[in-house]
């Protein structure tokens, strides 16, 4: 955690003493003034077309209907493509691939403060149900590490099948069938029956259990369904036909049921009144059984409009209007500012949109939206404009689709050649706002006779997705006996020795010759590892070192190396000495510089993406050379 971080919390300790001193705060009425209660529902690959108050043609989701009825539903509300990047933002208000997130990544740096923790700060109790897929490789990255009180679901889907024997996580197929599910950080346990009513069942207990302590709550419900496989509960199969039409359609319903059980069971406590609902979905459907995402074009993992416009609805007896529709644009950034602000928190956040303030009638803040995926071998963005008239979307095949949204429910195909400069212009604002995301910062200390860097551990550390390291190094004269000119325990080593540089990474391994003595050269290392364990074809570990941005050595697997999640990524990186700081290097090496994406040659580069080595040539090596 960050220093501001760290006294910041202090300080908000400090107030909370002093307010009990003082005795509880009335209202004028003389009743004890509390923060609402908090329910946030997250379905997933939940489309508009597959909720009839979003227009959809199914038939099938009455209880959400119900609820968008009795509050607010907002008609352009954005999230990301696919589950990791749009959990990652909801989570901590940010673009997730300024947290490396593309979608992917090892978790959510410490020194980001989320959510939970957040409201966690100003008296929440807080408590997570269902799927997180924000990060699981390692123990910092789960729910207890990031906010919440309580956690009972899964990291991610493909660890529901199981088993997990000897402290194993082992990864594979998802199921809905007799899951695997864990209890806060213990290892996880199978559970019989379906996941939908499992999880369904443990919300209803949570719901039941509460007293009114005088402590909010805020719980996040995640739920999995509608999502594949397509494994509907048996009285909802029954349903409807067994075809993969058929069980879609009772999966959106058993999800729609389920939702309302729980509203059912909140209301029957007298909570509605003090517990803001907010049920949203994380991406656009699929659209593979059902054309989930009508009128609008595009599924989910795609930047178009039905990957990324998905149904939300508040619902605040009391306090939010019944029946209201926004039409202006708000997005999954935006949670976080609204629900601090509701705490009585500081959320002063710029471009960010106080969605009860939305809610009410208030104006939304124009600002441009972008979103951006990039892997091993493709990459894909789109950039929203500040009216949200035009989006710009750049398809992994390379090719450029313009579309006027202007119209409310209407997306319109436009030729790109039509409109050159509005083109230009959003290509610039994409460029500019993706150069701001990729540098990470890290805080370097002075170690025996070197350096080491701490801080950002997800990102500092190489092994999710893609990461660079560059640096200025300056041999002696002469090649001495063997020098360590970098290391992370546990992760990567860069040596000298033999008139040769040796780098080793994660199982992988490479060597080239060593820059010539007395001369600053500019060193790149270029990594990304993509597991994928149920899908073989997609594993790659790629590791490539460029000298003053020319290629000098490179290597390659189809089967990275699997970490534990208990490996350490908080392990400081050194330079200019072993671990132990010994092995010291005898020449000079720069202040490095490291990315959270996979730097490639010049002949690779994007110009988008300016993703080139020579994005780097001539930064860290004194010019005059």
């Amino acid at each position: 955690m960050s220093t501001l971080a760290f006294v910041r919390k202090i300080v908000v300790v400090l107030l909370a003493l002093l307010l009990v001193a003082c005795g509880p705060s009335e209202t004028t009425g003389g009743e004890v003034a509390q923060s609402p209660n908090v329910l946030f529902i997250l379905l997933d690959d939940l489309g508009l077309n597959d909720v009839g108050a979003f227009g959809g043609s199914t038939g099938l989701t009455p209880n959400i209907d119900r609820i968008a009825a009795a509050g607010v539903r907002f008609n352009r509300h954005y999230t990301d493509s696919t589950c990791t990047a749009t959990r990652v933002g909801i989570l901590t208000g940010l673009d997730p691939a300024a947290l490396g997130f593309r979608p992917n990544g090892a978790g959510i740096p410490t020194e980001v403060e989320t959510l939970p923790e957040r409201l966690r700060e100003l008296g929440y109790t807080t408590h997570h149900i269902g799927k997180w897929h924000a990060g699981s490789t390692a123990l910092p990255a789960w729910p207890l590490a990031q906010g919440y009180d309580t956690f009972f679901g899964f990291l991610d889907q493909f660890l529901l099948r199981g088993p997990h024997p000897d402290g194993e996580l082992r990864e594979g197929r998802p199921t809905y069938r007799d899951p695997w599910l864990q209890e806060g950080n213990n290892h996880p346990l199978q559970y019989k029956g379906h996941l939908s009513e499992i999880l369904s069942q443990r919300v209803l207990d949570f719901i039941k259990a509460r007293k009114n302590d005088g402590r909010p709550w805020f719980l996040s419900y995640w739920t999995y369904g509608p999502h594949t496989p397509l494994e509907p509960m048996g009285d909802f199969a029954l349903r409807h036909p067994d075809t993969p039409r058929g069980r879609y359609l009772a999966l959106v319903e058993q999800t729609d049921a389920l939702v309302g059980k729980v509203i059912e069971a909140l209301d029957a406590r007298n909570l509605a009144e003090n517990t803001l609902v907010i049920i949203a979905s994380d991406n656009g459907g699929t659209a593979r059984q059902y054309p989930s995402n009508l009128p609008f074009s595009g599924t989910k993992a795609q930047f178009l409009e039905g990957g990324l416009r998905t149904p939300m609805m508040m619902r605040w007896p009391g306090h939010l209007p019944a029946g209201r529709e926004v039409d202006g644009i708000v997005s999954y950034k935006d949670y976080i500012g609204t629900l601090v602000q509701l705490a009585g928190g500081d959320s002063s956040a710029k471009g960010r949109n106080d969605l009860l303030d939305t809610a009410r009638g208030m104006p939304v803040v124009d600002r441009p939206l972008f979103w951006e995926s990039s892997n091993y071998f493709l990459n894909s963005w789109s950039a929203l404009d500040a009216g949200g008239n035009w989006r710009l979307t750049k398809s992994i095949d390379n090719s450029l689709f313009l579309f006027d949204l202007s119209e409310p429910g209407v997306e319109r195909a436009v030729e790109v050649s039509e409109k050159p400069a509005l083109v230009r212009q959003m290509r610039s604002d994409y460029r500019n706002w993706r150069t701001g995301l990729r540098k990470v910062d890290v805080v370097a200390e002075q170690a025996g006779k070197g350096l080491l860097l701490r801080g950002n551990d997800f990102q500092r550390s190489p092994g999710s997705e893609g990461w660079s390291m560059a640096l200025a190094l300056t041999p002696a004269a002469a090649s001495a006996p063997e020098e360590v000119l970098a290391e992370q325990k546990e992760f990567w080593t860069l040596r000298r020795s033999g008139g040769k540089l040796h780098l080793s990474l994660l199982g992988m391994s490479l060597q080239a010759p060593e820059p010539a003595p007395g001369i600053c050269t500019e060193i790149v290392i270029s990594h990304s590892m993509t597991r994928a364990s149920i899908a073989p074809s997609f594993r790659r570990g790629l590791l490539d070192m460029f000298y003053d941005g020319e290629p000098v050595a490179s290597s390659r697997t189809k089967e990275p190396l699997a970490l534990a999640p208990d490996v350490a990524y908080s392990n400081p990186t050194y330079l200019g000495q072993s671990a132990e700081q010994e092995q010291v290097f005898s020449g000079e090496l720069g202040m490095p510089v490291v990315l959270n994406e996979r730097l490639v040659s010049r002949d690779k580069a994007s110009p988008d993406l300016r993703n080139g080595v020579q994005s780097i040539d001539g930064t860290l090596c004194p010019r005059s050379q």
